[in-house]
Order: structure tokens, then C-alpha cells, then sequence
């Protein structure tokens, strides 16, 4: 959706996320925080996320996309993953993307540095995506 151009940060990853792999979504944060800093275990995380579900459910993509307003800073989705689900299905990264100035720059340089040597040495695509 080239309307809803809000991002968190000046650049990212882009994921191939199957269904089994995503507990929990919603248009605003859930608190999740960084699960690695915070369980030892990853049945730990997981049954976390699993009561995050409980609260809540998965929301349509349209639904988080609807609640994304640019360029409202603080406004944004989260979403609870899980790199390999209970069931063995995968999570793959297949692309980066930047945040530009409407000539094109990125507005961050060191973060554009450190995605575009990312997408040379794993031949994924670096997308720009306007501020």
C-alpha cells in the first residue's frame, strides 16, 4: 500500500511470514518488548505469546493498515512472530527497506549503509521507501 509509508525506523527487513508463525497482532503495541532479552527458554516465549494471542487474536492486514497514520511517529502495528513455529514452518527475510527524503536520500546514511551491504550479500532487494 503505497499510502501508508509510516515506519518505525529509518530501515528494516521485509519478511515471508507463513500463518502458524504469527500468535498475536494489533494496531497498537501489546508490550512484547524483545522476547530473546527476556526468556532463556523458548517454550517460555512461546507459551507468552500464545497468552498474548488469548488477548489478542490476529487482526487482518487491512485492519493494521487502516490503524497506520503517516507521518504520526508514535502510531504504529505490532505483530507477534516466531522465527520457527511448533510445526516447523519457517520465517525467511526477503528484502530490506530504507526510509528517503523525497530526492531519493536516505535519512538515515549509516542505516542505509548497513541494509544495502545486507541486500548485496544475500542478493535481496533494497527498497526505498519515501518519508
Amino acid at each position: 500500500n503505497n499510502e501508508k509509508r509510516g515506519t518505525w525506523s529509518a530501515g528494516g527487513v521485509i519478511l515471508k511470514v507463513p500463518p502458524e508463525n504469527i500468535y498475536a497482532s494489533r494496531p497498537e503495541d501489546m508490550g512484547l518488548g524483545n522476547l530473546l532479552g527476556i526468556f532463556t527458554r523458548r517454550r517460555d516465549a512461546i507459551e507468552h505469546m500464545k497468552q498474548k494471542a488469548v488477548k489478542y487474536p490476529v487482526v487482518a492486514p487491512e485492519v493494521l493498515l487502516m490503524r497506520t497514520v503517516n507521518p504520526v511517529p508514535h502510531n504504529y502495528n505490532e505483530i507477534a512472530i516466531i522465527g520457527t513455529s511448533e510445526e516447523g514452518a519457517e520465517i525467511d527475510v526477503i528484502g530490506y527497506f530504507v526510509k528517503t527524503d523525497s530526492r531519493g536520500e536516505p535519512l538515515d546514511v549509516e542505516t542505509f549503509l548497513l541494509y544495502q551491504k545486507a541486500s548485496e550479500l544475500n542478493g535481496l532487494p533494497l527498497i526505498k521507501i519515501e518519508e
